[in-house]
């Protein structure tokens, strides 16, 4: 075998140890998101994934996509509304709960005009990865899409506790390192504080 060969080989290797540790991590991920989900009585609405999603089957050519399209779980959102809610006209007191994956904070937070170069990130080691629940409450009844139009089209601020500026829509936020969620009482844990931070800005309190 060449050294170009055995270069290759070596590589492909790696890149099958790194499909399978990929799976195993997204396999907690969604371990851990289950657990979140079921302290609330909300039910899934819609996903998102700030690198792109993945192309439809017969729509779009996934060779004319980003890369980070067909990597979903490297930045990934999810969404719950209330049992019976309607999408487009949220109800006063309605809250929207967000689950929000950031696999690695060395992604830009700019939008590029040209596909993110992972070689050009900060190294993974100084890098970080997080999960985030929100909290999107609405004060007035509206008639808006909680996708389309309060969610992905307003700024999503960084403090504990913040209105939109221009909705009555308040946010409760908190973040945790996913190094801090090893195990299920840690994920209880998250779980509690954030109820206690939605007690505390919303005078929200749960049966479960």
């Amino acid at each position: 075998m060449s050294n170009d060969q055995d270069e290759l080989d070596h590589t492909l290797v790696d890149v099958r140890k790194a499909f399978r540790l990929l799976w195993l991590y997204q396999r907690r991920i969604l371990d851990i998101v289950h657990l979140i989900t079921d302290q609330f009585d909300h039910e899934f609405y819609c996903w998102d994934a700030m690198g792109g999603k993945p192309p439809g089957r017969t729509t779009t050519d996934p060779t004319e996509n980003w890369v980070w399209s067909m990597l979903p779980f490297y930045q990934l959102c999810l969404l719950y509304l209330p049992s019976g809610a309607v999408a487009d006209q949220p109800k006063r007191g309605e809250w929207l709960l967000e689950i929000s994956i950031q696999s690695d904070d060395g992604y830009p937070t700019a939008e590029e005009n040209t596909e993110p170069d992972p070689m050009q990130f900060p190294s993974p080691e100084t890098s970080g990865s997080y999960l985030y629940l929100r909290a999107w409450y609405c004060k007035k009844p509206l008639k808006l899409n909680w996708y389309n139009q309060i969610w992905r089209d307003n700024d999503w601020p960084n403090e504990e506790f913040a209105d939109l500026k221009n909705l009555p829509v308040a946010i409760v936020r908190k973040c945790v390192s996913l190094t801090q969620m090893g195990d299920k009482a840690a994920v209880y844990n998250a779980v509690a504080e954030f109820k206690g931070l939605l007690k505390k800005h919303l005078g929200l309190s749960f049966s479960k």
